[in-house]
Formats: C-alpha cells, structure tokens, sequence
C-alpha cells in the first residue's frame, strides 16, 4: 500500500510530501526522520513499528516544538494535507 510522508519545519516555510511505494518503506523514512529532528535514537517515534497505519488509522504524526513528520495511507480518500494542520506553532509563553 502507498503512503504519503511530509514532514518539515513548524511555523516555516519548509514543508516536503513524498509518496513511498510501501508502507514499510514510509515507516523506515518517518522514524529516521524523527531520530534526526528529535535528536534522540530511544524516542518511541523513533521505532518504525510505531508507524504503521491502516484503514481505522490513516495517519500517524509526530511533533515537536520546531518540526513536524506524518505518514498518511494514500487510498484516494481526501484527508487534507498534514501539512496544514501541523505546521502552526504552539503557543509559547517564554
């Protein structure tokens, strides 16, 4: 099965889709990227099994204060851009 992966900076103007032939192949992309923005190999996000989407669940996000993952199951049903809905930054009182 398809997947679309995006991923990219919260709050900027970077932000990236790529559509990955399988869903492991997505899995193994989205956890890497975690490893790499998180900067932490133990994140729970950080293990691809914890990546794996289905019809009940079709996307799974990640977050952080500056940068966002998603993979999404491309099926053909409109779930709008991850993008869109993760890319604001949260609050911060400093």
């Amino acid at each position: 099965m398809k997947t679309v992966l995006e991923f990219g900076v919260r709050g900027g103007q970077f932000a990236e889709s790529i559509i990955l032939p399988s869903q492991g192949c997505g899995a193994q992309m989205a956890s890497h990227l975690v490893r790499v923005f998180s900067n932490n190999q133990q994140h729970t996000y950080a293990d691809k099994k914890q990546w794996r989407v289905w019809s009940d669940m079709p996307r799974r996000s990640w977050t952080s204060s500056t940068h966002f993952v998603a993979l999404s199951i491309l099926d053909g049903k409109p779930r709008g851009s991850a993008s869109a809905q993760l890319w604001k930054k949260d609050n911060v009182t400093l």
